[in-house]
C-alpha cells in the first residue's frame, strides 16, 4: 500500500498502527480496485494529506473510509486520559495527543475539514512535549521571580549538554579530533587547552546561576517557584480528585438535596410505592460515596506506612485523626501515651 509507505516516510511504522486497521485499510483500497502509480504515489502521499482541508466534507468522508479520523489520530485513550483522569481542560488535555500533533505540524490545511478540523488546530507544546510543559510554561506567566528561576534552570540544562559534548570531544583519540597540523604543543594553539578553557568557562556561569536559584537565596527565586508549583499542584490536585469522583458517580450536592427532599417528605414514606426513584439514587449515591471515601482513607494509610514504615496501624491512625482525617469510627484504641501526639499542638 503506497498510502502506508508514504505515512512510514514521515517517521511512522506500520506495526505502530492496530493490525486490524492496517488489514482494514489494505482491504478497503483492494475492494474498490484503487492501483496507485508511481506518478500518483506523490499525491496520495503529502499532497493527499495537505488536501484533505482543501476538498472539505469530501475530504472528511475519505478520512472517514481509511478509519483514520478517531483510530489512529484522535488517539482518544491519551486524551480521555488527560481528560477524566487527570481532570485538565479540553485545551490542555489536547496537547498530551501525539499523532495529531505531527499531522498539524506538516499539514496545516486539515484543520479546515469540517467536524475533525479542531484536532489538527495549531498546539502549544512541542511533538515531544504534553501538558506537563504547558503547566510549567503558565507558571511564569505573571511572575517575574519564577520565570527568572524557570530561564536560569533551562540556560544550566544548556550548559551541562555543552560541558558533556566537550568532554566527549576531549576524549576522542587525537587521529579523529584534530589534524596532525593542529597537533602542536604551543599552549594557545593546544586542542585540549581551548576545550578545557571552555569547561571552564561553562562551569563559572553555572555556579552563578546556580546561586541565583538556590534554595534561600537573596534572589528569592526558588521560593517564589516553589510557591507557585505548591499553589498549582493544589489545583489539579483538587480537579484531579473532582474528576476521579464524578468517574465513581460522587454527587454530594445532589445526596444533600435528596436527603432534605425525603426528610420533609417523611409524612408519606408510609407508602412504600412512594418516592421510589429518589431512594434508589440515594442508595447510588451513598455506594459512590461510600468507595470514594474508602480509596481515599487507603491512599491516606499507603502514604503513611511509606512515610512512618515502623509504626503500627493503630498509631497511624492516631496521627491521622489528629491530622483532622476521619478514620474508621468503630476502632478502639487503649490510651497510651505517644510523645508525638502530645507534641503535636506545639509543632
Amino acid at each position: 500500500s503506497n498510502l502506508l509507505k508514504n505515512i512510514q516516510a514521515l517517521g511512522f511504522k506500520e506495526e505502530m498502527f492496530k493490525p486490524e486497521l492496517v488489514a482494514s485499510i489494505k482491504e478497503r483500497l483492494k475492494k474498490r480496485g484503487i492501483n496507485i502509480t508511481g506518478k500518483e504515489a506523490g499525491y496520495i502521499s503529502e499532497d493527499m494529506l495537505r488536501d484533505f482541508g482543501k476538498m472539505g466534507l469530501k475530504g472528511g468522508k475519505l478520512l472517514k473510509w481509511l478509519q483514520l479520523e478517531w483510530e489512529a489520530v484522535a488517539e482518544g485513550l491519551f486524551y480521555d486520559y488527560y481528560r477524566r483522569y487527570a481532570g485538565y481542560e479540553p485545551e490542555l488535555a489536547r496537547e498530551g495527543l501525539f499523532l495529531p500533533k505531527v499531522l498539524a505540524k506538516y499539514f496545516p490545511d486539515l484543520s479546515k475539514l469540517p467536524f475533525v478540523g479542531g484536532l489538527f488546530e495549531p498546539y502549544e507544546s512541542g511533538i515531544m512535549e504534553g501538558p506537563g510543559e504547558i503547566l510549567e510554561k503558565r507558571l511564569g506567566e505573571k511572575n517575574e521571580l519564577v520565570k527568572n528561576y524557570r530561564d536560569n534552570n533551562k540556560r544550566m540544562e544548556e550548559i551541562s549538554s555543552k560541558y558533556r559534548n566537550l568532554e566527549f570531544t576531549k576524549n576522542v583519540p587525537k587521529s579523529s579530533r584534530w589534524s596532525m597540523k593542529e597537533d602542536v604543543a604551543h599552549p594557545r594553539l593546544d586542542p585540549i587547552a581551548k576545550i578545557e578553557n571552555q569547561q571552564v568557562a561553562l562551569e563559572n556561569e553555572y555556579k552563578k546561576l546556580e546561586q541565583l536559584n538556590k534554595p534561600g537565596g537573596t534572589t528569592g527565586y526558588h521560593s517564589a517557584y516553589q510557591t507557585a508549583k505548591e499553589e498549582q499542584d493544589t489545583k489539579y490536585g483538587v480537579k484531579k480528585t473532582e474528576a476521579h469522583k464524578k468517574r465513581l458517580g460522587v454527587d454530594e450536592e445532589r445526596l444533600d438535596e435528596l436527603n432534605e427532599l425525603l426528610f420533609t417528605e417523611r409524612n408519606k414514606m408510609k407508602d412504600p410505592k412512594t418516592f421510589r426513584a429518589e431512594k434508589r439514587e440515594v442508595s447510588k449515591l451513598e455506594s459512590a460515596q461510600k468507595r470514594f471515601e474508602e480509596e481515599q482513607a487507603d491512599r491516606r494509610q499507603r502514604e503513611m506506612d511509606e512515610k512512618f514504615p515502623s509504626y503500627t496501624k493503630v498509631q497511624l491512625d492516631k496521627k491521622l485523626e489528629a491530622a483532622g482525617y476521619t478514620v474508621n469510627t468503630d476502632l478502639t484504641y487503649k490510651k497510651v501515651k505517644d510523645p508525638w501526639l502530645e507534641n503535636y499542638g506545639k509543632n
